[in-house]
């Protein structure tokens, strides 16, 4: 019951892999939000993107994942402000 703490607040698993893995990764990531109690927005796709041999580099020209991430930012900010307590 230590994770109680993050009970309602709002949070998204990100996963970042050279080549495969990613769904794995954000499947079991998910699961510990989720049974956390946490509030997960989603988006258009999987929020992973493809980090290849250039690392952080690569990732960031990943721009599918980049446009993805943009929108989960949007749903997460909308999110916020509608739970937000008066």
């Amino acid at each position: 019951m230590g994770a109680l703490c993050l009970s309602r607040k709002v949070g998204v698993p990100i996963a970042v892999a050279r080549r495969a893995g990613h769904n794995f990764a954000l499947a079991q990531l998910l699961y510990w939000f989720v049974i956390t109690d946490m509030i997960v927005p989603g988006s258009t796709y999987w929020s992973i993107a493809l980090a290849g041999a250039g690392g952080a580099v690569d990732a960031a020209n990943d721009k599918e994942a980049l446009a993805t991430l943009d929108h989960l930012a949007e749903n997460i900010a909308w999110l916020l402000e509608k739970t937000r307590q008066p």
